[in-house]
């Protein structure tokens, strides 16, 4: 990627392969490029708000948790991420820790695609009268609004642009973007999306007696979930923010004004062409 000065290495402290690629690439690429280093634990989310603001690339080595957290470490920078695979699936990863050393150089070096991909923020509305504060969450695959006890289940009562829809009484909520529709919802029955779609995913959590229909929510609608049961719920972003909710609290889901940027090489094909690959278990 011509002009790349200054680069970033963020990775996933729990894994020691991730740990050990995370070092070597350091080693390579600071041999052209000015090159900070930092794990994704809370010393590594301080040492990331200091060192972010003149990066021109940031590489993620773990799997699709370690850019989910990366998201929240840069957001709402639009910094290209280049995704080192040590995980398991990858969806949003770019390349394979066996090659990387060679390769991550490489990219930095060749004009690439952006990919551009969505994300959504969550307003939480306290109930009137409650006390509490208002709470702001942002996310690059999902928000999931649910119940907070196991064997309890949340009413939620729904709407879409202040239409009403119905109330879910099931586990939880979710509204995802495209690039969540490979994860959470998919496991729930949602489709999935084109990862630069910008529309928001709507789908139920085993819902009991309640529409069962995952729904596609323009990229200009705002989701409004409104917790009615009378035991507590749980707003959650990307499965890594969670916010407790009480009865009468709204979260209003709309797409975020930042975009999460992805380096590529290969087509937008492709994702087509490895989608049933990496669907594979592992």
């Amino acid at each position: 990627m011509p002009g790349v000065k200054r680069v970033g290495i963020i990775y996933n402290f729990r894994s020691a392969v991730s740990v050990t690629m995370a070092q070597a690439l350091h080693t390579r690429l600071s041999a052209n490029w000015d090159t900070w280093l930092c794990p994704t634990d809370d010393a590594g989310e301080k040492l990331a708000l200091q060192e972010v603001h003149d990066t021109d690339v940031i590489v993620t080595v773990g799997g699709d948790g370690t850019i989910l957290k990366t998201f929240r470490m840069i957001y709402p920078l639009a910094i290209p991420l280049l995704g080192v695979n040590t995980g398991r699936v990858g969806f949003m990863t770019e390349i394979d820790s066996s090659v990387a050393l060679s390769q991550v150089p490489r990219y930095l070096g060749k004009e690439l695609r952006l990919e551009r991909r969505a994300t959504i923020t969550g307003e939480i509305s306290p109930a009137p009268g409650s006390g509490r504060q208002p709470f702001v969450l942002h996310a690059l695959n999902d928000i999931v609004v649910g119940r907070r006890e196991v064997a309890r289940v949340a009413h939620v009562e729904t709407s879409v642009d202040r239409g009403f829809i119905t109330t879910y009484r099931a586990d939880a909520v979710i509204v995802s973007t495209a690039t969540g529709s490979t994860g959470y919802a998919f496991a729930c029955g949602g489709p999935i999306m084109y990862p630069e779609s910008q529309e928001l995913l709507l789908v139920p959590v085993s819902p009991h007696l309640s529409m069962s229909n995952p729904l596609l929510v323009s990229p200009s609608g705002v989701v409004e979930l409104r917790l009615i049961s009378q035991y507590p719920g749980l707003a959650s972003a990307d499965g890594q923010v969670d916010h407790e909710l009480e009865t009468g609290d709204v979260v209003r889901i709309s797409r975020g004004e930042a975009m999460v940027l992805f380096l590529r090489d290969a087509p937008p094909s492709a994702f087509y062409a490895t989608l049933t690959q990496r669907l594979q278990p592992r």
